[in-house]
Parts: structure tokens; C-alpha cells; sequence
């Protein structure tokens, strides 16, 4: 019965992570009220990478629509990313509750890409719980953009990843999450609550894979 929920729950981070690349092919739309905050944080950026983020708001309620479910999100967190050369875009983190994966149930969180106004809604990548979360609190996530059709291909633990990752914590995907299938690919950790690293990563996806 395990073997059977887990995969079903993998075909569940499939169904994601297939209708996280359609998305990333389209453009969001802008609507909904624009608003602003105080909290700013800093990441390393290079290009159209955000290089601040200030935190905007949390909202409730929050869904999204996937191909197999309805999600619902126990918090979703707004944020505003502004590069160096003054673009400024929104973002979101949505925390989702444990589902059983890989294993054992995993906290997840799925980053969006919101439209202008906040409105709108893309999903970009998707940080799961590491075997070692309650420990660490840490979150892994996979890198794809290493080619291939939608830039769907992830990277080998040897290979160069782009300029954009510099600094950033990265380690192979199968060293944190040891269970049967996991990805010898290389993947970002971050802590729980280490919000820049995960949005910084979801804008570099969008970068490697639009």
C-alpha cells in the first residue's frame, strides 16, 4: 500500500513540475490591487536576477488549480524582487501540508510568479522537505534548465551550473532526499526560512527555461 502512495504522490510532483514548465511558456496577466511594504532583503544577482526583496504580504485562502488537484496553500507570502537595473516583479511562496512522498510525508513549498498587480499566478519550482528536515529545516529543490525541450533537463553533479547560482548552497538532490528513484541531479537547499535563496531560485528558472 506505501509503495503505492508514493507513487502516486510522485506522479503528483510530476504533474507540477510538467504544468510548472507549460506555464513558464506563457505570460501573466496583471490584475489585482498593487501593494507595498517595508521588510527588504538582499540576495546575490546577476542581470534580470532580482538583487533585493522586500516582503509585501501574506494572503489566505489561496488556491491553484493543477491538472490532477486542487491545491490549497496554509500560507502564501508576497514579495516584490527589484533588479539592479530597477525592474521590479512580484513573487510568491506558498506553504502546502504534508503529503506523502519519497518515502515518508514532506512539508512542500511552491513558489509563484505572480502578475503585475499580484493577481495572477505561475508556478515556477517546488522546494520539498529533506529527509533531515526536522532537524536542518531545510528544503531541497531540482535544477532544470540544462536543455532540452522547455528546458526541462536537470544537471549532473558534475557539471557547470550558470553564474546565476554563485553563492548560492548546492548539493546533489539524491544526498538529501536517499530513497528509491530520487534524482542524482544537482539541486538549491535552503532553509525554511531562507525566502530569498527560494525566490532567487525560482527567478533564475524562469531565466533558464522560459
Amino acid at each position: 500500500m506505501e509503495d503505492k502512495i508514493d507513487t502516486a504522490a510522485i506522479e503528483i510532483i510530476r504533474c507540477h513540475i510538467n504544468a510548472m514548465l507549460d506555464e513558464l511558456g506563457q505570460t501573466p496577466d496583471a490584475r489585482g490591487p498593487q501593494v507595498t511594504g517595508t521588510t527588504t532583503a538582499k540576495g546575490v544577482g546577476d542581470g534580470n536576477v532580482p538583487t533585493d526583496w522586500r516582503y509585501l504580504k501574506s494572503r489566505t485562502g489561496e488556491v491553484y488549480s493543477w491538472p490532477e488537484l486542487l491545491e490549497e496553500y496554509t500560507s502564501f507570502d508576497i514579495y516584490e524582487g527589484r533588479s539592479a537595473a530597477g525592474q521590479t516583479t512580484q513573487w510568491a511562496i506558498g506553504k502546502c501540508e504534508r503529503y506523502r512522498v519519497w518515502g515518508k510525508d514532506r512539508l512542500y513549498f511552491i513558489v509563484f510568479r505572480l502578475g503585475q498587480g499580484g493577481g495572477s499566478k505561475q508556478p515556477i519550482c517546488e522546494f520539498l522537505e529533506t529527509d533531515d528536515y526536522e532537524s536542518t529545516r531545510n528544503l531541497i529543490a531540482i535544477i532544470r534548465g540544462s536543455g532540452g525541450p522547455r528546458g526541462q533537463r536537470m544537471f549532473d553533479p558534475s557539471a557547470g551550473l550558470p553564474a546565476y547560482y554563485s553563492g548560492m548552497r548546492i548539493e546533489t538532490y539524491r544526498d538529501r532526499i536517499p530513497q528509491p528513484g530520487s534524482w542524482n541531479k544537482l539541486a538549491v537547499v535552503a532553509h525554511e526560512d531562507d525566502f530569498v535563496s527560494m525566490l532567487r531560485h525560482a527567478a533564475i528558472q524562469v531565466l533558464l527555461r522560459h
